[in-house]
């Protein structure tokens, strides 16, 4: 018997069972129970190989929720801790291209022994395709992203591309007629977005260089560059920036032609200065010989637990476990703020389903990142303040300000949408601890009260996945007293 339990998209947020067995209760009743167990908040990634829990029927759900935060803390047999999703690609990227996939923790993920680095780590995105620009951004930090994107086949590749607009909720951008040619007079006026464009072409090019130039591996690379720097141009299928992006990452590829000359210095803002920054670091798992018989429970929690303590509770019996790899370096920024309420308006911009007003805006379209900033400059965030600056600095595609009056009518829409519920003005001075990376945006708002108005209206719950910004957006309180709801 095998289920999934997924509270989101991407790695982080599901808890998987390979294989379960059990006696004296149904597979109905398992899942019932099973479901309720909950999934805390943590990027880690943790292969089981056996879990024995011996409980009453009824307690199922209380010795696995147990059992998770041991696996998390202990250090014993049959367990291989990775710190997150990015970190597993990495050292699958190393075994594919050294002794192989044969340990018992590949064969979980269901990856043959033999297979090439572009066919492993192709099959772990099409899995987890919101992990694929996080990934992308390890294997580089590593020198691993040319080897495994270089041995992705044509069916791979194509498939990685299909999954990305399933998950990503996007339909894949096609091949134009003519991608070679990026001084075609419909395609210069695109050079509002050389900054993304450099910063695309910088990441890709010395990976793409040996690939044909119209290799479905360079098409998933173009996807993967808008999914990252710029995710509200992929709802925009005859952007002009779309064939200019695919000449340019082309070019890596094209014997006898020099590359595409990048605008002069003065043309571009500072911002086009790439340099690819990894989102994850290295593991050297440990992986001891062992039957298959196992269980994966991708990230489970890391609660503090007594040394020497175990997880039994009266109902629960011993769990093997097994020391985990070195720890990896995190690549994140971290912004402190006051003014963390800013990331309210994602859930009222949803709501006002701002993914369709900016694609109808067309090529004058603000990105995400810029009506965000835009829109909390108008409602009282300083210019210089960090999370303003943060938010400048992502706008990749066209770093300048919204169009004139573009944020006054979104601004109203939004007055208009909660005023009547006693929200407004929005309360966004508020001190927190944003935590960035290329697949999320996790804020912590500092205050020990939660604001009942914001709480009231919805504006403060995780918005998840928000296409318009490419990210994983969740809000956390972890100041709150056991009571914490204030008037407004």
């Amino acid at each position: 018997m095998a289920f999934v339990m997924n509270r989101g998209a991407l790695a982080e947020d599901a808890v998987s069972i390979r294989r379960l067995r059990a006696s004296g209760i149904s597979e109905t009743a398992v899942r019932r129970q099973f479901a309720t167990v909950p999934i805390p908040p943590t990027r880690r990634f943790v292969f089981v190989r056996r879990v024995i829990l011996r409980a009453p029927p009824d307690q199922m759900a209380r010795v696995m929720t147990t059992a998770l935060a041991q696996l998390a803390e202990d250090s014993r047999s049959d367990v291989l801790a990775f710190e997150d999703f990015p970190a597993v690609a990495v050292a699958c990227a190393r075994a594919a291209l050294s002794s192989g996939l044969g340990n018992w923790h590949w064969r979980t993920l269901g990856l043959s022994a033999t297979a090439s680095p572009g066919e492993a780590v192709g099959e772990l995105l099409c899995a987890y395709p919101l992990e694929a620009a996080a990934v992308a951004a390890a294997l580089a930090g590593h020198d691993l992203l040319a080897p495994v994107w270089r041995a992705l086949t044509e069916p791979m590749a194509a498939q990685l591309t299909a999954a990305l607009g399933v998950a990503a909720g996007f339909s894949p951008l096609d091949w134009p007629a003519d991608p070679d040619d990026d001084t075609a007079p419909e395609r210069r006026g695109t050079l509002d977005y050389e900054p993304l464009l450099a910063h695309a072409a910088a990441f890709w090019t010395p990976v793409l260089q040996p690939l044909p130039r119209r290799h479905e591996a360079v098409r998933t690379a173009a996807i993967l560059s808008l999914l990252r720097w710029s995710p509200i141009l992929l709802q925009a299928t005859s952007h002009p920036v779309w064939p200019v992006l695919l000449a340019r990452l082309g070019d890596a590829a094209r014997p006898g032609r020099a590359p595409t000359p990048l605008p002069k210095p003065e043309q571009v803002p500072a911002t086009a200065a790439a340099s690819p920054d990894p989102a994850a670091g290295d593991q050297s798992p440990w992986a001891p010989g062992a039957p298959v018989d196992s269980i994966r429970l991708p990230i489970v929690p890391p609660p503090v637990i007594p040394p020497g303590s175990d997880c039994r509770t009266d109902a629960s019996a011993p769990i093997e476990l097994a020391a985990a790899p070195a720890q990896s370096l995190r690549y994140e920024e971290v912004v402190s703020t006051g003014w963390g309420g800013v990331l309210f308006l994602v859930n009222a911009l949803n709501w006002l389903d701002l993914a369709t007003l900016l694609t109808a805006c067309g090529p004058e379209a603000p990105s995400g990142w810029r009506l965000l900033h835009d829109l909390g400059l108008l409602l009282g965030m300083p210019n210089d303040e960090p999370l303003a600056e943060f938010l400048a600095a992502q706008d990749l595609a066209r770093p300048r300000p919204s169009p004139p009056g573009f944020c006054e009518a979104i601004l109203n829409e939004i007055e208009a949408l909660y005023a009547p519920q006693g929200a407004w003005p929005l309360r966004l001075a508020q001190p927190a601890q944003l935590r960035a990376t290329a697949t999320h945006l996790d804020l912590d708002l500092l205050t020990p009260a939660v604001d009942i108005a914001i709480r009231r209206v919805g504006l403060d719950i995780d918005p998840g996945w928000v296409v318009w910004l490419g990210r994983i957006v969740t809000i956390h309180y972890p100041n709150l007293p056991a009571v914490h709801l204030s008037g407004a």
